[in-house]
């Protein structure tokens, strides 16, 4: 087994057991899970069937089967950092409209909405982060 092909399998196997607690923990959803768990597989058997990573190459034109594995690890980063940018898009547009919609009802009923801040140190020790958006 070459040594590439080792570090494959542990590194599979660790990925997965890292997904499955984080997903159990309810640190990652269920949605990114899935992604992680087929990324997890993909790594596993590329250690574990002989000449995966040669064939990657082969198919790629790569005349160097590690430097194709590394091609694969960096288009799949491109993706995900897309997808994130997309999904942080889409959370920014729901939070601008959440406070459009805050400050309408406070304009129209100002005692139908409380006026206060929310305690930001309570926040925090609810939802394990700091203040400043770091894990406890």
């Amino acid at each position: 087994m070459p040594g590439y092909a080792l570090i494959a399998v542990v590194a599979g196997v660790a990925l997965f057991a890292l997904t499955t607690e984080l997903t159990r923990r309810r640190r990652l959803s269920e949605r990114y899970s899935i992604l992680w768990f087929a990324t997890a597989v993909g790594v596993f058997a590329v250690g574990v069937i002989p000449g995966a990573l040669d064939g990657i190459a082969r198919l790629l034109g790569i005349a160097y089967a590690p430097a194709a594995l590394l091609l694969v690890a960096f288009l799949f980063s491109l993706a995900l950092i897309l997808h994130l940018s997309m999904v942080v898009s889409q959370m920014t547009e729901q939070m601008t409209r959440l406070a459009q919609t805050v400050a309408i009802m406070r304009s129209e009923n100002p005692h139908a909405v409380a006026q206060e801040e929310p305690d930001l140190n309570a926040v925090a020790d609810e939802t394990g982060l700091t203040r400043r958006g770091r894990l406890n």
